[in-house]
């Protein structure tokens, strides 16, 4: 998960994501232009090996086994309870759900977003539940990722430590006379 990672961003970093063209969701974090039939056509190009071939931009049943991040990647879905949801459309889901108002604070879709959306009000209900249930464990508080790009950053914008200065002893001090 990423939401360690997002965390520990400070505003600037964010500044800088946005720069490049990186969106942060309510539930992915995402390069809209990966999403682009000619960038996902290389990305698929890499994960060609894989028997994984959903619809491009619909809703799909997640199969068994479920492929790995890198092919889920490559055709723009993000695996919710028992279906791969396009990125895109699960982020609008999320502000379609923001609009509407709360059952007892839990968001709800109207029939004219899951109209919009292209989904079965059992599919919109399942996935909010997926999306709603927390995760078996909680991770762990602690800082940026090892192996995070942040983490890196933030190791060479780390300030310098002042050497640490030992006391002389006074001659004399301490001895008995």
């Amino acid at each position: 998960m990423v939401q360690a990672d997002l965390a520990a961003l400070s505003q600037v970093e964010r500044r800088t994501l946005k720069a490049m063209a990186v969106r942060v969701g309510a539930h992915s974090v995402w390069m809209p232009a990966l999403l682009k039939p000619r960038a996902q056509g290389l990305m698929q190009a890499h994960v060609a090996d894989q028997p994984f071939r959903p619809i491009p931009g619909a809703l799909v049943a997640a199969p068994d086994p479920l492929p790995g991040p890198r092919a889920l990647s490559a055709f723009g879905l993000r695996a919710v309870g028992p279906w791969l949801v396009p990125v895109e459309a699960l982020e609008r889901m999320a502000e379609l759900a923001r609009a509407e108002k709360a059952d007892r604070g839990r968001p709800v879709l109207s029939d004219a977003a899951l109209t919009e959306l292209g989904w079965s009000a059992d599919q919109g209900r399942a996935i909010l539940n997926a999306l709603r249930r927390a995760p078996d464990r909680k991770p762990a508080k602690t800082g940026p990722v090892k192996d995070s790009p942040f983490a890196a950053l933030a190791v060479l914008n780390a300030p310098a430590l002042a050497p640490v200065r030992r006391r002389r002893r006074r001659k004399g001090a301490g001895r008995p006379e």
